[in-house]
């Protein structure tokens, strides 16, 4: 039975050879509206085929993807073909590629792969977060915040509210993604983030273990079956958001 280095090296080869079909693509893709109202190209299709098929070469577990879904165990992966693929087909670089891998419950390992902005982020349970190959850790708390929020719902309106009215200096970003503010909080970039919405566990889970290696907090709650809320940052910032929101988290 593999170990879970190896499985880790091998799906990371797995992920850098998507990584490049991405890189390749023309823009602007074509992309259809989905019952749930999210979009989808043919590449976040062909990507998922092909990670599918990869991983479970790799290892036979199921695997919990945004395009499809499969009877799971206590261990299996989860995966996003293509985060943001509003981004994507529009030609803009916040988009990526996610992969984890959940071992009788446990995160073992995260990988994100951003193609266009030759970004990737890595992190194995125990042993850090790694941006190419690069140990990464959270930022220091300085005197002004800034983070991502993906600024749709009224409940985040009034989180954002909440935090401008309090002692300290938020500022915010809204890349409609979570595979590049997430990772950006792990080394360093940006502060924080806040979501609360619809969002799958293949939105966030790759991204935990990563600002967790990283030093930080990624707290995901799951409300519904697909609305959740996630509150990520250093330890530092992570409690001053929660003293001013924790109240306000449906």
């Amino acid at each position: 039975m593999k170990d879970v280095e190896q499985i880790f090296n091998e799906a990371l080869k797995l992920v850098k050879e998507c990584s490049d079909i991405l890189k390749d693509v023309d823009f602007d893709k074509e992309a259809v509206i989905k019952s749930d109202g999210s979009l989808v190209t043919k590449y976040d299709l062909m990507l998922d085929e092909k990670l599918t098929k990869g991983l479970k070469a790799i290892v036979d577990y199921p695997v919990l993807s945004e395009e499809h879904k499969e009877i799971l165990g206590d261990s299996y992966f989860v995966i996003d073909p293509i985060d943001g693929t509003h981004n994507f087909s529009r030609g803009f670089e916040c988009f990526g590629i996610m992969l984890g891998l959940v071992v009788k419950g446990t995160i073992m390992f995260g990988i994100v792969d951003l193609p266009l902005l030759n970004k990737t982020y890595t992190a194995i349970r125990g042993k850090g977060a790694y941006l190419n190959g690069n140990k990464i850790t959270v930022r220091e708390p300085g005197e002004r915040f800034i983070g991502n929020t993906n600024m749709r719902s009224q409940t985040v309106l009034d989180w954002i509210a909440a935090l401008r009215r309090s002692d300290h200096n938020f500022e915010f970003r809204s890349l409609y993604c979570t595979c590049v503010p997430y990772c950006y909080i792990a080394s360093g970039n940006f502060d924080f983030a806040i979501q609360h919405g619809k969002m799958g566990i293949w939105d966030s889970l790759a991204p935990k273990i990563i600002i967790e290696e990283a030093g930080g907090v990624c707290e995901v709650i799951q409300h519904e079956e697909a609305r959740f809320s996630v509150i990520a940052g250093s330890k530092e910032v992570y409690k001053i958001i929660k003293e001013n929101i924790g109240e306000m988290i449906p």
